[in-house]
């Protein structure tokens, strides 16, 4: 009976031993599992902040287009008025230079009347 109560025992000592050690093992599985985890969320927090610089980056690329439009829009405007103004302006001299050319004509042939009579 001595014999039995010894074996019975160690075969408890030994069953608990095996708890104790597969408890380490968990343990050790469920840090290394813990660690995992929180390299995940180091990574993602990483990756929604570099989609966040590239989203604003993007806000402010689309910002600046719109704003070189805009300047385009209003330059291309400008030329356009200039362009009509200076055919304007051409078309008034062009004028002048033929009233001018027809008075010269008119004061030549009034000259040239005066000399043959």
């Amino acid at each position: 009976a001595v014999v039995s109560t010894q074996s019975t025992g160690l075969i408890q000592e030994e069953m608990f031993n095996e708890q104790v050690n597969k408890g380490r093992e968990l343990s050790t599985e469920a840090s290394k599992n813990i660690r995992q985890k929180e390299d995940l969320l180091h990574q993602l927090t990483e990756a929604e902040e570099v989609c966040r610089n590239a989203e604003n980056r993007n806000k402010t690329i689309i910002k600046d287009l719109e704003n070189l439009k805009a300047k385009y829009e209003t330059e291309s405007k400008n030329w356009t008025d200039s362009e009509a103004n200076l055919k304007s302006a051409i078309q008034k001299l062009e004028s002048q230079v033929e009233d001018f050319g027809s008075k010269v004509e008119t004061k030549e042939e009034k000259l040239s009347e005066r000399e043959n009579t």
